[in-house]
């Protein structure tokens, strides 16, 4: 998979994403030392797996309390003030469309996926391409779906 890169964003955007990656390192690092429950001598591959769930969950915690202030402040919709990160690919999306895969196998299981792609006749690849795109079309309305969403519609 290709690494995360941040699209143009306005300043006050990068300010806040600035704020709760902040907090997150802040959180992870008051895990470490004297006062947490992680020895800083502890190299990072060799924490255990309830460490590691720490940390991580430490992260997340931190950054979507930020992005959720964020979004409290400016009168946004909470959910969107944490989903929406400006990130290419968009993490959301990405996560859409990992959960169609297993469907889009068993929906196209007729396809001869020994072949090269642009060995498929056009048929085939419009065929399967139809097929991923309604999928991910209907995975991906879910980001409309969402309970915050349809009150704020309501």
């Amino acid at each position: 998979m290709k690494n995360a890169r941040i699209a143009s964003i306005s300043a006050e955007n990068d300010a806040w994403l600035r704020r709760a990656t902040a907090a997150a390192i802040a959180g992870a690092r008051d895990l470490v030392g004297p006062r947490g429950p992680i020895r800083s001598t502890t190299q990072l591959g060799a924490l255990s797996d309830s460490e590691c769930g720490w940390v991580v969950s430490t992260v997340i915690w931190q950054w979507v309390a930020t992005r959720s202030e964020q979004g409290a402040t400016e009168g946004l919709d909470p959910e969107r003030a944490v989903r929406v990160t400006k990130l290419s690919p968009d993490p959301w999306s990405t996560g859409a469309i990992k959960t169609i895969l297993p469907e889009l196998a068993e929906t196209c299981a007729g396809f001869d996926w020994t072949k090269p792609a642009n060995a498929w006749t056009k048929d085939e690849l419009a065929e399967f391409l139809l097929t991923a795109f309604d999928l991910v079309q209907r995975a991906t309305l879910s980001k409309s779906r969402s309970p915050a969403s349809r009150s704020a519609r309501t």
